[in-house]
């Protein structure tokens, strides 16, 4: 990741990551708004898709700091995906089992 365009679009995914939380907090804080929540959803995904991928094999250990930065802006988009994906596979079944 010695690319600066790979350095300020992992500045971005954070600036979009802090301000889906900031959403959140406000979703929460002040009461539900549809808008709200909407633009958090859009953020955090947004946050998801910004970011670089990051190549692990040709990278020292002195950025370790960034995997673990990467884990944390990649998992609210991994609960949006899974909750996503679980009420797919609900409407694509014949039976509802509970």
């Amino acid at each position: 990741m010695d690319d600066i365009f790979d350095y300020l679009r992992f500045l971005i995914a954070i600036a979009l990551f802090a301000l889906g939380c900031y959403l959140l907090y406000d979703l929460f804080q002040s009461g539900f708004d549809i808008y709200v929540s909407l633009a958090a959803l859009v953020a955090l995904v947004m946050a998801h898709y910004v970011k670089p991928r990051i190549n692990r094999a040709n990278r020292p250990d002195s950025y370790d700091w960034l995997d673990a930065l990467d884990l944390i802006l990649d998992i609210p988009y991994r609960f949006i995906a899974f909750g996503l994906r679980s009420l797919w596979r609900v409407g694509k079944s014949d039976t509802l089992d509970l």
